[in-house]
């Protein structure tokens, strides 16, 4: 009888003892990344906009006035790269790139950190206006100041 009880818990243990096999160390690791999740107002700006603006000396394009190349690459960390070409050829192309900050609630304006000037943006549906720097409006010839989305 000593026997019969002893092998059955013999058994019953070892049973036990194979049934907790420690979890698969990749599929734990795929369950403890974080999830991304990205506010929707600021998904909408991640992207890539190009257009040719009046050249920094200019509110809109004049004679003369070949403008500027903008490449904008907004990203979902909320850093920015910005590249202005002079289409003259005059100048070296100016990089810039650093972090922005959403200067309204409904997240509609970014302003890039590190640029003195024409430094506001703000979003419409499939591109963006850059901003007069002293008075936060759109220029008179707003057109001139769009930058379009990469598809």
């Amino acid at each position: 009888m000593k026997n019969t009880l002893l092998c059955s818990f013999v058994f019953a243990s070892l049973c036990l003892g194979c049934s907790q096999s420690e979890p698969d160390p990749k599929s734990g690791e795929a369950s403890t990344k974080a999830i991304k999740v990205i506010d929707p107002e600021l998904q909408k700006w991640v992207g890539q906009y190009k257009g040719i603006l009046p050249c920094a000396a200019c509110t809109s394009f004049c004679e003369g006035c070949e403008g500027m190349t903008v490449d904008l690459d907004v990203k979902e960390n909320q850093t920015f790269k910005l590249v202005r070409t002079s289409n003259s050829g005059h100048n070296k192309p100016e990089v810039y790139e650093g972090r922005f900050v959403f200067t309204d609630n409904g997240k509609l304006k970014i302003q890039l950190n590190g640029i003195s000037e024409r430094n506001t943006v703000l979003w419409q549906q499939g591109s963006v206006e850059v901003l007069d720097t002293k008075t936060g409006l759109p220029y008179k010839d707003y057109s001139d100041f769009e930058l379009m989305k990469e598809a």
